[in-house]
């Protein structure tokens, strides 16, 4: 069960020894709270980790080319094999292929006229692009990770539960060096690297399968 984050702050500040607040304030503790999620967030998805993937389901209109992203995407989750997965539920789900660079400007030539059943897909900006536009509606499915957040104290803290601890440990090293005036580029390595271990071990024990790390994995980072 997914915790709200005013759980988590409760906690801080009995730990922190300022249960009235003085030093530490809500907003303080939330900005230190979504800094560990955003961390925690690419780990997870630089590490295909099952915990934090989502799925989307979107309706492209006779014709359509693209649609919106997620606020927040980051990448595609992928299969074993390294390949994004992206399917085509109409009559059937069929998985669909990442288009080649030079496949994409062949088809700056088309017009709407040319349409068919979409086969491919690509990404600009912060659009999904199908290849060839539909000649009827389809429903395009993906597996995605997205970077969350916490919007308030009263928001609830991402993948329910798991990584409540680790949070709380890099928020308490932020609290506590704050206020020893440690400078940002000395601790930084030391605060991430619980959020590091919860990220593995989780994954690892969950999942129970090689993790595939992306390329420009790095601990620590």
């Amino acid at each position: 069960m997914s915790t709200k984050f005013k759980t988590l702050r409760n906690n801080l500040i009995y730990e922190l020894h300022d249960v009235a607040q003085s030093d530490y304030i809500d907003a303080e503790l939330l900005v230190y709270g979504n800094k560990a999620v955003s961390y925690l967030s690419r780990k997870l998805a630089a590490m295909d980790a099952r915990i934090a993937e989502s799925a989307t389901s979107v309706t492209y209109g006779t014709g359509t080319v693209s649609k919106n992203l997620p606020d927040g995407f980051i990448k595609f989750a992928a299969n074993q094999y390294g390949t994004p997965r992206v399917f085509n539920l109409t009559n059937g789900t069929v998985a669909m292929s990442k288009a080649d660079d030079a496949d994409i400007d062949d088809w700056e030539s088309e017009t709407s006229a040319d349409k068919g059943t979409p086969t491919t897909f690509y990404i600009r900006g912060n659009k999904l692009y199908v290849h060839p536009r539909g000649d009827k509606k389809y429903d395009i499915k993906y597996y995605h990770y997205t970077k969350q957040t916490v919007s308030s104290t009263g928001g609830y803290v991402p993948w329910d539960g798991q990584f409540d601890e680790a949070i709380e440990s890099f928020i308490i090293s932020k609290c506590r060096n704050r206020s020893e005036n440690v400078g940002a580029a000395q601790n930084d390595g030391a605060e991430f690297s619980e959020l590091d271990r919860a990220a593995f071990e989780t994954v690892f024990g969950r999942d129970g399968f090689e993790i595939g790390f992306s390329d420009g994995f790095n601990w620590g980072d």
